[in-house]
């Protein structure tokens, strides 16, 4: 079931985005000032805040908000699935539901970003898989072996 994050589930957050073994310290650090903002300011309207959870347990999250630069157009924040839940289709299910809400709400795209690092490899084919395409590479953005990889999702 997807719901709005809840107060009480800022530490699964925290133990989901640590079990993806993907993140260092300083990104879950990110991460849980954006889900903090959230928690913290309800009248806030730069996130919106989901998560997918299975008797009682959170398995995954995503976190998506309006660019204020431009027009209709949406930035994929942060999205994880607990490791011992991936490969069973809850990803894809998080980002259909952030697509479907974004259509109500005449969304043009939705950009997603990620690293050239090989360990994003299945990032990167899971966006192209649901129909994401490589826009944009900034060669060098993390470090410089590590590149930025700008994914866009045009909605008709």
């Amino acid at each position: 079931m997807i719901t709005l994050l809840k107060q009480n589930q800022r530490q699964a957050i925290i133990k989901l985005l640590t079990s993806t073994e993907m993140f260092n310290q300083k990104e879950i650090d990110i991460a849980m000032e954006v889900t903090d903002v959230y928690l913290n300011n309800p009248d806030q309207k730069d996130y919106n805040y989901f998560v997918y959870e299975e008797n009682g347990s959170v398995l995954g999250f995503i976190c998506y908000g309006a660019c204020p630069v431009s027009y209709n157009v949406y930035d994929l924040y942060w999205m994880a699935v607990h490791k011992e839940a991936q490969g069973k289709g809850i990803g894809s299910k998080m980002l259909t539901f952030a697509e479907e809400n974004l259509k109500k709400e005449k969304a043009r795209m939705m950009v997603a970003e990620t690293s050239s690092q090989p360990i994003y490899e299945p990032t990167r084919q899971f966006y192209m898989k649901r129909g994401y395409k490589l826009e944009a590479q900034v060669k060098g953005f993390y470090k410089p072996d590590d590149d930025k990889m700008i994914f866009v999702k045009r909605f008709a």
